[in-house]
């Protein structure tokens, strides 16, 4: 997407987290034919591997390997840092061709191993789920039925009820289950639907 962006004319900036490339080519040795500055983004600020440290980060600018510019004990956390740098990507391009458009791709680490937070969430948080995770799974879909987040007439078949004889049991929005079954032109519970596929329905009915 980059690339292709970047050859009509935007800005591309990566942020975050990378994965694209062998590990062995993720050194400073290179090669680099399979970096973020080489793949069609013109800034890249972040970390190459799938995961890292969010306290001690592994990262890369551009081309080359940097230290984090503070330490946990000054308040460092990644997530800021991450933030921090995509504001400024976009306030160069920005404050200097207004007129450019550009395009963020912004990839957080938090959310994936080894799930290292700032104390301050952690105490935000700690004791809300100590009663455990299929407790708190069901509190939050009955708030979801409840909200209308969620409808019993338009049903998508997870692969993991399919395994486990469960049924239909991962619903999708009304107004998205709406729109494949108007694609389709059948109802969406009476087939099997990946998100994949809810994605190459709602691509052709935008192109057309």
């Amino acid at each position: 997407m980059a690339e292709v962006l970047r050859d009509e004319g935007y800005a591309t900036f990566a942020v975050g987290k990378w994965h694209l490339c062998a590990m062995e080519n993720a050194s400073a040795a290179g090669p680099y034919d399979q970096w973020p500055c080489q793949r069609g983004f013109d800034r890249f600020y972040g970390f190459m591997e799938g995961e890292t440290d969010q306290f001690h980060p592994e990262l890369v600018y551009d081309n080359h390997m940097v230290e984090p510019p503070a330490t946990p004990e000054e308040g460092y956390h990644l997530s800021e840092d991450l933030v921090d740098h995509a504001i400024g990507f976009v306030h160069d391009t920005v404050s200097i061709r207004p007129d450019r458009p550009f395009f963020l791709y912004l990839a957080f680490g938090a959310t994936h191993a080894p799930h290292q937070a700032p104390d301050s969430y952690l105490e935000k948080y700690r004791g809300r789920y100590d009663e455990g995770w299929d407790v708190a799974r069901e509190r939050w879909f009955a708030t979801q039925v409840a909200s209308f987040w969620f409808s019993d007439k338009f049903a998508i078949m997870s692969s993991r009820a399919k395994e486990v004889g469960e049924g239909p049991i991962v619903c999708t929005l009304p107004a998205v289950a709406n729109a494949v079954a108007n694609a389709l032109g059948e109802p969406v519970n009476e087939m099997p639907i990946t998100p994949w596929k809810i994605l190459q329905i709602l691509g052709r009915r935008a192109k057309g």
